[in-house]
């Protein structure tokens, strides 16, 4: 199979790789992420780690996929659609900070976090993804573009009998 250079599509399954071993590193008990900053223990979250874990597997070979040449209507639709929650979830968690902001909320420790290191890992992977979607349409409707202007000689037909009349002589 012909394969095109997909950068973003490469970025993407980093992304999704990366956050597979992080999750793996929580659901096993790693809490530490900095010297003096620790994440909560929770049992939900622990199962959220042990459910997210096949999940970005699955999308960083999603993602690789984005790299084929081959352009395929259900992977673009299941990518763009990975790429359009990773974005409304970092958007949604920043609207609802900047409201309790507005309102006079005060933002906790976990709030500081999420604004300064969760959501903006969140928005690098739906940006790196939607790249990746982009790169991988354009390079689909490039390709498919190509494949339409063929000559119509490559294209086996029946034999039409006007056409065959006209090249024997017979009028």
């Amino acid at each position: 199979m012909t394969r095109h250079r997909n950068i973003a599509a490469t970025l993407a399954a980093g992304w999704s790789a990366f956050f597979a071993a992080a999750h793996l590193y929580w659901a096993s008990g790693g809490i530490e992420l900095a010297p003096g900053t620790q994440l909560p223990a929770h049992g939900s979250a622990q199962v959220i780690d042990v459910l997210a874990i096949p999940v970005c597997l699955v999308g960083a070979g999603l993602a690789w996929q984005l790299r084929a040449a081959r352009y395929r209507r259900w992977l673009f639709v299941l990518c763009s659609a990975g790429a359009a929650l990773m974005l409304w979830h970092a958007g949604l968690n920043y609207l609802f900070l900047g409201v309790r902001s507005i309102l006079g909320q005060p933002l906790t420790d976990d709030d500081r976090y999420y604004a300064l290191v969760y959501e903006p890992f969140w928005m690098l992977g739906g940006a790196l993804w939607g790249w990746a979607v982009l790169r991988y349409r354009s390079a689909g409707t490039a390709g498919h573009a190509m494949r339409s202007v063929q000559p119509h000689s490559m294209i086996a037909r029946w034999p039409d009998p006007e056409i065959s009349e006209l090249s024997s002589g017979s009028r």
